[in-house]
């Protein structure tokens, strides 16, 4: 990808988060503001935090799509016309993490990434480049800009509101700026493990939960459920989190179940875990099982399993396997 664009897109998702930054410190005053629901349908619902957030971005998107004619903007909530003939995708989810900004428990994450456009053969493995943003809630005082791509190592810009006040938030110059690392943990005891099953009928993946469980030994295991699927991957990153296994495609096929599975737009910070050393699988634990998952329908149901290390791997991967085929 050229280095002024991939800069121009870098531009516009940086202004993109700084505005709704700004938009969220004022309407969290009130949880009110944020989690009435807007819209539902079988198994998801768009809240108001959603609505909000989409009307912050759209003009920025718009510009963007109006005025760069080799790209195709793909998002859970924008539609904007499909170009046969575009050299590039960016993929969109705007708020991955809802439920937890909107109730003001946990940040939530913008994210942004962009890549190679095949047409409909477009997969995973097509990213070239991950934007992260994180959305806090009102009690946190710390944004974050994570920046991936096949030109730059995983970078975090930092701002703190408690220690750079007099800085500009608009100029990413003027924030923090480190490497990303992988701090991942080598082992699973006494650790927290996230068997993704925010979403009823959880009873089945209780039940892998517990057969994994058994066949490690009962070791003491935390259950973790962190409502945001880039949340999930920073935070094994940080070694908070030693196993995530979302398995909800295989579990509503298997037992014709209406569930939320993770789309396209959910799973793109795999791309930083992948540049850092981490492996993500799909349940046969391949790794090319995962990136040639398809982006397009964007309704694609979709699922993984990501551990810190290859340690990690192989320690637990086939135990897993068998696990959640038993």
């Amino acid at each position: 990808m050229d280095k002024k664009f991939e800069e121009k897109l870098r531009s516009t998702c940086f202004k993109m988060y700084v505005s709704v930054l700004k938009k969220l410190r004022d309407l969290q005053k009130s949880i009110a503001n944020l989690s009435a629901v807007k819209e539902g349908n079988s198994n998801d619902f768009a809240y108001a935090i959603d609505v909000i957030v989409d009307q912050v971005y759209k003009p920025y998107l718009d510009d963007l799509y109006k005025h760069n004619e080799q790209i195709n903007i793909l998002s859970e909530h924008y539609s904007y016309p499909i170009r046969d003939n575009a050299e590039y995708f960016v993929l969109i989810d705007p708020v991955d993490g809802s439920r937890e900004l909107m109730r003001d428990e946990r940040a939530a994450w913008l994210i942004f990434a962009y890549g190679k456009w095949k047409g409909k053969e477009t997969k995973l493995k097509d990213i070239q480049g991950v934007i992260l943003g994180r959305l806090p809630p009102s009690r946190e005082h710390i944004y974050e800009f994570i920046l991936a791509s096949e030109t730059t190592e995983p970078l975090v810009y930092k701002f703190d509101l408690t220690t750079l006040r007099g800085r500009n938030i608009e100029n990413l110059e003027e924030w923090e700026v480190e490497k990303l690392k992988n701090r991942g943990l080598n082992d699973i005891d006494h650790s927290h493990i996230c068997f993704v099953a925010p979403f009823p009928p959880y009873k089945h993946v209780a039940e892998i939960a517990d057969n994994f469980w058994n066949a490690v030994g009962n070791k003491v295991i935390f259950n973790e459920q962190y409502l945001t699927t880039a949340g999930q991957m920073l935070a094994m990153l940080e070694g908070k989190i030693s196993l995530i296994v979302d398995i909800r495609k295989s579990i509503k096929n298997r037992y014709g179940v209406d569930m939320l599975c993770a789309h396209p737009y959910d799973v793109p910070a795999a791309y930083i875990l992948k540049k850092l050393g981490a492996i993500v699988t799909g349940k046969d634990m391949k790794e090319e099982s995962f990136w040639n998952q398809p982006l397009i329908p964007l309704n694609t149901d979709m699922e993984f399993i990501a551990f810190p290390n290859k340690e990690m791997f192989n320690k637990y991967a086939e135990i897993l396997k068998n696990a959640i085929n038993k």
